[in-house]
């Protein structure tokens, strides 16, 4: 009897390919539980936050209604830009009465006089702002005749943040170390930035595309993943553009990210990369999405003092100062505008709980000195440079513009570079997690995952009790037995839909970040 023929052994190519088609599967399936959960949480920030109690969002709604009426800009005026929305939109500007004053609750909010779809002229600080975030979330303004409109703005809106956060976790599921960028990841998404992503604010899309792009081109640079490598490109071209056509400040943010990126890889390494036909594509793609922010830039004049080149200076503390004295001043606020970053809602007017103010800065500290201990060479100097830009890049800015604008910085708008800084020093540390043992490491993800979560819903919480019984001291109790008001459906279903939501994304990166297989082998991206 013949012998059966020898199975031939699978070659490098086929394993590659096998190992790259379980990668894919696998982000699919982590993207799908984390758009879901995302905007699940990003939701309930939307529908709890009273109406215009948001920063800035009066202008922002009034800027994405207009923008889904074809009127992109505006006439120039004093005030700013004057658009015709209808009357529900811009009787927002009317319904800020919490900002502020955080005694006072959100039953404070009056309804729309008169008939709420009447079209009426107001003007809009955010008129000059790129309209790209507005024709994303505008919109349902055209379909709903109420305040609902406006609700479903901020859906949409944590709808599209939701997206690219789940992008960003998604292929950190594709990394072969995976538990310290879990946790870089959770930390860089403060309360703040899940609040924002849940409201009618560019500021959200910002931050959350940023880090999609930011993971996308560390997949890439520290070979930590043996995907297909138009996965990661993919994630960079959608979230660079996104995020570059956000906010004036934003394609910087971006060039810093592609730097900070290009830097850790050796010149062989980076020359090699730069050949792939891929890579070119890519790098086509997101400098037509960054000319497209510039070109919007230059030409709406955004960055001025004011919205009319014409009117007199804003009433801004410092205003006329030398720019050092900008610099000095945000240098001096470095903790003030940390703690903006991580939970000061409303218009900074409702903080955190103060054990947020712990916890969340306790991780942060436990990331920056496992990065000064533990990095080597170029890791160690890119590390050290963006701790170093976090703080003084925001000050340099400042220091420009306080002559004519005086003193206008905010926590959030150094999100994006904060959360820059927090995803590549997990991304450096990666590797490193390993050597504390499987235990000890099962144990620290476990205690930090759990400690965020419970920051998170704390601040949820928190947001909740200002707004239904005001911030003066009283029981947390008296939130559900006697509030002043209460979010559509009431505060117990919102509770409940914060512990689930939250446990939920605690459950999910803790699975993620604990669970190691066989094929995540460390090679190049293919």
């Amino acid at each position: 009897m013949a012998s059966a023929p020898s199975v031939p052994p699978i070659d490098d190519r086929e394993r590659g390919a096998r190992q790259a088609h379980g990668l894919v599967r696998r982000f699919l399936i982590v993207f799908a539980f984390a758009w879901i959960v995302c905007t699940a949480i990003t939701s309930a920030w939307a529908l709890t936050t009273p109406l215009a109690a948001a920063p800035d969002e009066p202008a922002h709604i009034v800027k994405a209604a207009s923008v889904a009426r074809g009127q992109l800009v505006g006439p120039s005026t004093p005030k700013g830009n004057v658009v015709q929305v209808p009357s529900y939109i811009a009787w927002t500007n009317n319904q800020t009465c919490t900002a502020f004053t955080e005694t006072v609750t959100a039953d404070c909010v009056t309804q729309v006089p008169g008939d709420p779809t009447t079209l009426v002229d107001i003007t809009t600080t955010a008129g000059l702002y790129n309209p790209l975030y507005y024709v994303l979330v505008g919109w349902p303004s055209l379909v709903f005749d109420d305040s609902t409109g406006i609700f479903a703005m901020r859906l949409m809106s944590a709808l599209v943040c939701s997206f690219f956060l789940a992008v960003g976790f998604a292929l950190i599921a594709t990394w072969r170390h995976r538990a310290l960028p879990v946790i870089a990841f959770l930390t860089a998404a403060t309360p703040v930035t899940l609040f924002l992503a849940g409201t009618i604010n560019p500021n959200g899309l910002e931050v959350t595309a940023m880090m999609a792009a930011v993971v996308g081109l560390l997949t890439i640079t520290t070979r930590q993943s043996a995907a297909p490598l138009w996965l990661p490109l993919s994630a960079l071209v959608v979230g660079g553009v996104f995020a570059a056509n956000t906010r004036g400040l934003s394609p910087l943010w971006l060039a810093m990210a592609i730097a900070a990126a290009l830097v850790l890889l050796p010149g062989r390494d980076l020359l090699a990369l730069l050949k792939r036909r891929s890579v070119q594509v890519t790098i086509v793609l997101v400098a037509l999405g960054t000319a497209a922010a510039a070109a919007w830039l230059l030409g709406s004049n955004s960055l001025a003092m004011a919205v009319d080149p014409n009117a007199p200076p804003p009433p801004y503390p410092h205003v006329g100062d030398a720019p050092i004295v900008g610099v000095a001043v945000i240098l001096d606020l470095t903790f003030y505008y940390g703690a903006q970053m991580i939970g000061e809602f409303g218009w900074l007017d409702t903080p955190a709980p103060d054990a947020v103010f712990f916890i969340w800065p306790a991780v942060i500290g436990l990331l920056l000195l496992g990065a000064g201990v533990l990095l080597r060479g170029r890791r160690l100097v890119v590390a050290v440079l963006l701790m170093a830009a976090v703080v003084f890049v925001p000050a340099l800015l400042q220091g420009v513009w306080v002559t004519s604008g005086g003193i206008i910085w905010q926590g959030r708008y150094t999100l994006p570079l904060f959360a820059l800084m927090l995803l590549t020093i997990g991304a450096l540390l990666a590797e490193h997690g390993s050597a504390l043992g499987r235990s000890i490491q099962r144990r620290l993800v476990v205690i930090l995952i759990a400690a965020l979560g419970f920051a998170q819903f704390l601040s949820y919480i928190g947001a909740l009790r200002r707004y239904s019984i005001g911030d003066t001291g009283g029981s947390w109790l008296a939130m559900i037995t006697r509030p002043e008001w209460t979010p559509p459906g009431g505060m117990t279903l919102w509770l409940a839909v914060g512990v689930l939501t939250i446990g939920a994304a605690c459950f999910g990166a803790a699975r993620l970040a604990l669970r190691a297989r066989a094929e995540d082998e460390l090679v190049t991206v293919r």
